[in-house]
């Protein structure tokens, strides 16, 4: 059977160099999207909100890489902001679900995400993906996630979920943040910045989600490089990339949080999360070292 993914999210950094990789290597592939009028070869309207989706988009589909939600970190936390981040990620999910029991499809495989927020913030641990969930929002949110990706399993679809960790791109995410105050000198840690940060190279990341695919892989899988780091060594090694000083003492919590609210705990959080899973699978990474990931990502 030819191979056809779907996906959801496409727009997004991670579905952005999906898309271009598996256009790369002449998978077939169908977009979700918003824009109900978009005139594009592949792209199918859905609105998860109003439970609304083109059955048109399954055809000939085989799996599913489901990457649709919010942004986590995109702005404040406002009570109304917390409901859609949840919501978007199960109201997606369900609609997924609820379309395939109502129609004959082929897909064999969802590929869902979900972060390494899942896990407590805690700088002695070293997580695993059978670690107990964590007790902040955005463990509540990533769990009950995971649930309902995993109500798949009850419609016969093979379900895998990738936990991902800090991303590293020049395009969007953790690194973006940090070059900006980086270029004018005042790049500074969160806290003692000691906190453990488990990053990834975005495109480690990608070959991760195709390892899963191509291998027909189940289960949890933590999207995360061998070799995290202190939020100090991270914000060292950028500095050192673009030749800026890093000299600033460390920024209290309770001072940011008067300006962000809740998301603040996201920067201080210590999360050493291990990736021994996803390589005893056979996959090999191809940055395992911080500055060897930055090198290429400044090259």
């Amino acid at each position: 059977m030819e191979t056809k993914i779907l996906i959801t999210g496409a727009s997004g950094l991670i579905g952005r160099k999906l898309v271009k990789y598996f256009n790369s290597v002449g998978i077939q592939l169908h977009v979700l999207s918003r824009k109900k009028y978009e005139n594009k070869p592949g792209h199918f309207y859905w609105n998860p909100s109003n439970q609304e989706i083109d059955l048109n988009c399954f055809e000939g589909v085989t799996c599913i890489v489901h990457l649709a939600g919010a942004g986590i970190a995109d702005r404040r936390w406002t009570d109304h902001y917390k409901k859609n981040i949840l919501e978007s990620r199960v109201d997606s999910t369900l609609l997924l679900l609820n379309s395939l029991k109502n129609t004959t499809h082929q897909v064999k495989h969802l590929i869902s995400t979900s972060a390494i927020g899942f896990y407590e913030s805690n700088s002695k641990l070293n997580h695993a993906e059978n670690e107990q969930v964590g007790n902040s929002f955005l463990a509540n949110v990533c769990l009950e996630w995971e649930c309902h990706a995993n109500d798949f399993k009850s419609i016969g679809i093979n379900v895998s979920i990738v936990r991902v960790g800090l991303v590293l791109s020049r395009e969007a995410g953790m690194l973006k943040s940090i070059e900006f105050p980086s270029k004018f000198g005042l790049a500074a840690p969160f806290g003692n910045g000691q906190q453990w940060q488990s990053w990834i190279h975005i495109d480690d990341l990608i070959q991760i989600y195709a390892h899963i695919h191509s291998n027909h892989l189940s289960g949890i899988f933590n999207g995360v490089a061998p070799n995290p780091a202190s939020n100090y060594q991270v914000l060292q090694a950028v500095c050192d990339q673009i030749y800026r000083p890093f000299w600033l003492p460390g920024i209290p919590k309770w001072f940011l949080k008067i300006f962000l609210g809740e998301i603040v705990d996201l920067l201080y959080a210590s999360q050493h999360v291990s990736a021994l899973k996803i390589q005893q699978s056979g996959f090999k990474f191809k940055f395992e070292n911080l500055k060897l990931a930055l090198k290429d990502l400044y090259k």
